[in-house]
């Protein structure tokens, strides 16, 4: 199985390729970026579990992975787009601080989703004063 993960910044196009380019591609099954049992318990936990944290829930994680490519996967093909997982302030509020150390969150998606396949990474960036107008 490949699996493609997107990875975008925020104001890079993700919901453009999310909404129109994705659902085009035929030959791909999309892993929703927005069900739940994602979010909530895989994302979250990749963002912002310590390293201790992380390697306890590990097989946990890795249950709900399977068990939502179990459900759609017809292709061989699985994309997942969210620019959530750059978004260094995603999951930080005014209770706790949980910042978004990029390099460790995306080791920690090729470490879970590398148990079901190839990893592909799609990054797309943009100029940072094009970036700044669309804030």
């Amino acid at each position: 199985m490949n699996i493609y993960i997107h990875i975008g910044y925020p104001k890079t196009g993700s919901t453009f390729l999310q909404k129109v380019i994705f659902p085009k591609i035929s030959t791909m099954d999309i892993l929703d970026k927005d069900n739940p049992e994602l979010r909530r318990n895989v994302f979250k936990n990749i963002i912002t579990l310590d390293d201790f944290e992380y390697n306890k829930k590990k097989n946990y994680l890795l249950n709900i992975v399977e068990n939502e490519l179990k459900k759609i996967n017809k292709t061989n093909e699985i994309i997942l787009s969210w620019e959530g997982f750059l978004n260094p302030f995603k999951y930080h509020d005014k209770y706790k601080i949980h910042g978004n150390n990029v390099e460790r969150t995306i080791l920690r998606l090729n470490d879970l989703f590398s148990k079901f396949g190839n990893v592909n990474l799609i990054l797309i960036i943009r100029k940072y004063d094009d970036l700044i107008e669309s804030f």
